[in-house]
């Protein structure tokens, strides 16, 4: 029986094992194409990574540089091949929720050449999502207060930076435009748990592009380490401030005179059980749609994250309600006192 010809694109969503997912395809590239499937060397930024530069292109990302591959040379690429499946793999390509124009480009261009599209996207709770993501931001450069940065994500549920970054937290926003354009039955939508051991979504993954099918010789050494951890808490507040233009010593001597400062080299957790609860009850319906429409089960607070804040809040996790009392003086005034 002829087997559909199928190019996977992944969207990611941020901060869902993207990185060590790409490591994957380009690490055993040459696997991969013995298998029949093709991760087309065009479009990326760096060796090793993800097409980005496709995903800037198809955004209207001033970061797309022409001579990394564009649009035309994967095509080419992908046609000149002819493998039974093609995959391109970029977290950025998430923002083409907003770029239908792109998004039917992308199907009409690879419909014309004898391939269908299969959107893989994978989404992770939105609390752990919220605090993830922020983080991230910060690495780039984000200055903004923790609690504005919140505010935003609850009240539109999403939140754009550099006018071109429109990153989703209500996932009907994220799927929908991408079920327009390829269909529902082209979404291949996975929940994403951080605390999964890294060969549960490698496999995952592989098991989708693969069509099911058994891949001998995958090598994952390349992707068993992480690859983009979240920064402690002390790490992030100093690239906080040295966001803002204020000189990390300044913190560091306003933090505790004493040598009792082990709580600063704890996870990043600003969230507290109240903002768990708003958090719920912002995106309880968003993913009741998301299960009636893709069949994904996700949980906005996973339990994990609940069970740490309610022990917060009754006072058995001093060092996180330091932490958080600590971001909170930080979010409140320019200056630290």
């Amino acid at each position: 029986m002829h087997m559909e010809r199928v190019c996977f694109l992944h969207i990611g969503t941020h901060k869902t094992g993207t990185t060590s997912l790409q490591t994957l395809l380009t690490s055993n590239q040459q696997c991969l194409e013995r298998s029949g499937i093709l991760v087309p060397r065009s479009g990326r930024a760096w060796t090793g990574g993800g097409h980005h530069n496709l995903a800037w292109e198809l955004s209207g990302d001033e970061r797309f540089n022409p001579t990394f591959g564009a649009w035309r040379d994967i095509l080419g690429e992908i046609r000149s091949s002819n493998f039974p499946a093609v995959c391109l793999s970029s977290e950025d390509f998430e923002y083409l929720h907003r770029k239908p124009d792109s998004l039917s480009c992308i199907r009409q261009d690879l419909n014309s050449i004898g391939y269908q599209v299969r959107v893989v996207v994978y989404l992770r709770p939105q609390a752990d999502y919220v605090e993830s993501l922020y983080a991230e931001l910060v690495k780039h450069g984000v200055h903004a207060a923790f609690r504005e940065y919140l505010g935003e994500i609850l009240q539109s549920g999403a939140m754009v930076h550099r006018d071109s970054w429109g990153l989703v937290f209500d996932y009907r926003q994220l799927l929908d435009p991408f079920a327009k354009a390829f269909g529902t039955a082209g979404m291949v939508v996975r929940p994403y748990s951080a605390t999964r051991p890294s060969n549960d979504l490698l496999n995952n993954f592989v098991s989708v592009i693969s069509r099911g099918h058994r891949i001998a010789g995958l090598d994952f050494a390349a992707c068993r380490e992480r690859h983009n951890p979240s920064p402690t808490f002390a790490r992030l507040v100093a690239l906080l401030l040295a966001n803002r233009r204020k000189r990390e010593e300044t913190f560091a001597s306003k933090v505790s005179n004493s040598r009792d400062d082990h709580f600063m080299n704890g996870s990043f957790d600003p969230l507290n059980l109240r903002d768990l609860i708003r958090i719920q009850r912002r995106f309880r319906e968003a993913n009741r749609v998301v299960w009636d429409k893709y069949r994904v089960k996700l949980s906005s607070v996973s339990p994990r994250r609940l069970r740490r804040e309610i022990l917060c809040t009754v006072g058995l996790n001093r060092d996180s309600t330091r932490r958080k009392n600590l971001l909170a003086q930080l979010d409140r005034c320019d200056e630290l006192p």
